[in-house]
């Protein structure tokens, strides 16, 4: 008998002896085989990416955010994304986090923004902060819904877009422009602006894993408006979101564009409103690791500081 597969271990159980075999090369290869299996899973493992939420709940009524977690609901896209919901060219997101909720952008209508936020279970009136990303009609049209549910809302405009500045005024709101980047709560930072025409804004959120940026339209360039934001605030870039106005433009463009979000570290990109299917294409066949399949409706649960 070989000495190793051989050995046994012999217990006294209840008055009889009871023989038990432990083949001890046997059990070494199960162990050699689980952990290579162990590394190759590891090594097949994604970069780490935001719980996306189905919008199938028993409930129309939205959960409050916990400690450490912010939700990102998009409102307002003209990229489809659940039957139920208004599509409408513009943009609006909405922000939850424990240190306050932030409205970027309020797309073009009133009507499709309280639709969907009703759908939804979005409550408009709780929202502390409006950041308009910049002064084109189907990023500010939802205004007037905002100056009936939370007139006493801050709203952030870009520094030289006084039209816009003006209209919010009319409507009741205290307006900021924004000069240059501004921490406006614990984690929460409008960027900017930069001029592309027109000027334009966004908003980042630290977190966990990085920065979180939504943008409008990024007439500036998303690039360069990541570039501000790691700068400014401290990166890498975690995800970006929003309109990149990119529809029409190369190839060489567009991969250009999208290196140097990923050179900033950005490990989540979701191109929806402007953005265009070259783009979407582009990440989905080139960098799917990262692409996210963005557009009205799309809910995403996220780490932050």
């Amino acid at each position: 008998m070989r000495f190793l597969i051989g050995l046994g271990l012999y217990f006294r159980i209840g008055g009889f002896m009871d023989l038990v075999r432990i083949d001890i090369l046997a059990a070494v290869n199960i162990v050699v085989v689980l952990v290579i299996f162990a590394i190759w899973l590891r090594s097949r493992s994604p970069s780490v990416k935001p719980s996306v939420s189905t919008g199938h709940t028993s409930s129309s009524v939205s959960t409050p955010v916990s400690g450490g977690k912010a939700r990102l609901t998009v409102l307002v896209d003209n990229n489809p994304r659940r039957e139920s919901l208004k599509t409408a060219w513009g943009l609006s997101v909405l922000i939850e986090t424990p240190n306050g909720t932030i409205l970027f952008d309020v797309g073009p209508d009133p009507g499709v923004l309280a639709y969907n936020a009703g759908v939804l279970g979005v409550d408009l009136s709780k929202v502390d902060i409006i950041v308009i990303s910049h002064g084109h009609g189907d990023h500010y049209g939802g205004l007037p819904l905002l100056s009936e549910l939370k007139p006493e809302a801050l709203v952030y405009v870009p520094s030289g877009s006084q039209r816009l500045a003006t209209y919010a005024r009319k409507l009741g709101f205290k307006v900021v422009s924004v000069n240059d980047t501004v921490e406006v709560g614990p984690g929460i930072y409008v960027v900017g602006p930069l001029y592309g025409p027109p000027p334009e804004i966004a908003l980042a959120l630290k977190s966990k894993e990085g920065l979180i940026l939504i943008v409008g339209c990024s007439h500036p360039g998303v690039d360069r408006i990541a570039e501000k934001a790691v700068k400014d605030i401290g990166g890498p870039l975690y995800l970006v979101l929003g309109g990149f106005h990119m529809a029409g433009v190369s190839l060489s463009t567009i991969k250009a564009k999208m290196d140097k979000l990923l050179e900033v570290g950005a490990r989540n990109i979701y191109p929806i409103h402007c953005s265009g299917e070259g783009v979407r294409s582009y990440l989905a066949q080139h960098h799917p690791q990262v692409y996210g399949d963005g557009g009205v409706g799309l809910q995403l649960a996220l780490p932050i500081d």
